[in-house]
């Protein structure tokens, strides 16, 4: 493996930019135009509340749950998380096992102040004597010295029980993203103050004497607390997706290689960046010298795909107690 030359993201800025874009459009979305649509259409008060008692307090009642459901699952997600990220690294530090990297590629990702955010690609063995390669994100709080440089050692930490995260650098403990954590913060004060602001106004505007009767789905109180709460469990599925990140941890720690050869490989019909998604089927020599098949799908590079045809041969990483947790080496 050649050792890449040090390069820098470009317009990190720009990319800062787009998350508050993105955060604010959201809330735009999510907040702002449900009620610009309610109070400025006017249509509530064209017509007295028609809700009966039962109804208008079932109503109230519901979005009250889904309020504090979407607070819920807004804690758990972008703050308790964070501190549940710290505690692993934490215990990462203490419990893990010493070993010796070696930086393939070094991207500056942010300057901050006199330190640096880096992105590394690094190389080491693993638990199996693997070569295998993972990225890292640290802080280098003296760029001057250039210890992170391409083709230089770096003391890595791995977990023993492919934790999340599986590998980190030495003495780089865990560090607060004041902007995401500012923008965590700012959002969680709009949910914990928008929903009894909203209700105190609302009765006060919508009320005319008829208690909660004006409440239904359609009332920015429920469908704003709807939305969110959407969102959120969505956004929590995707993160129980991406649990699938241990068996890839469990892989990188404790993956074996092999040389497999291509059986066959067929296209799936997904295109990314319109370069399609190949399912691939290989065969190798695992364990005790067992004769072993499995498949696994990858995006291949269009100039690439002669590289692929079947008796062609692939270097691969799997786990011995699942053969068909597969990853090639690139």
């Amino acid at each position: 493996m050649t050792p890449s030359p040090n390069k820098a993201i470009p317009g990190l800025g720009g990319l800062r930019f787009l998350l508050f874009f993105f955060v604010a459009f959201t809330l735009f979305m999510t907040i702002g135009l449900p009620l610009i649509i309610h109070y400025a259409g006017g249509e509530w008060a064209l017509s007295a509340p028609d809700q009966s008692a039962t109804a208008a307090f079932t109503w109230l009642g519901t979005g009250c749950f889904l309020w504090l459901l979407a607070l819920w699952l807004f804690v758990n997600n972008f703050i308790l998380d964070q501190f549940r990220k710290k505690h692993r690294l934490e215990r990462l530090l203490r419990e893990g096992r010493h070993a010796k990297g070696t930086v393939l590629q070094k991207q500056v990702a942010q300057q901050m102040g006199g330190n640096e955010l880096l992105l590394l690609r690094v190389s080491f063995r693993n638990y199996a004597n693997a070569e295998v390669e993972t990225s890292l994100d640290i802080v280098d709080s003296n760029p001057l010295m250039n210890r992170f440089a391409p083709g230089k050692s770096v003391p890595l930490i791995l977990s023993l029980d492919a934790g999340n995260p599986p590998v980190m650098v030495e003495g780089k403990g865990f560090q607060w993203n004041r902007t995401i954590m500012g923008i965590v913060v700012f959002v969680l004060l709009l949910l914990l103050l928008i929903p009894p602001s909203l209700l105190v106004y609302s009765y006060t505007r919508e009320s005319r004497g008829y208690g909660w009767r004006y409440l239904g789905f359609s009332h920015p109180f429920i469908l704003i607390a709807f939305i969110i709460t959407i969102e959120l469990l969505v956004y929590s599925l995707i993160r129980k997706k991406a649990g699938v990140r241990s068996q890839t941890s469990r892989l990188l720690l404790y993956g074996k290689t092999a040389t497999a050869t291509i059986i066959s490989t067929s296209q799936t019909g997904l295109y990314i960046n319109e370069q399609p998604q190949v399912l691939f089927h290989i065969e190798f020599e695992g364990d005790r010298g067992r004769i072993l098949q499995a498949s696994f799908k990858k995006i291949v590079d269009l100039l690439k795909i002669p590289e692929i045809a079947p008796g062609k041969t692939v270097t691969i990483l799997y786990n011995p107690e699942d053969p068909q947790q597969i990853q090639t080496i690139d």
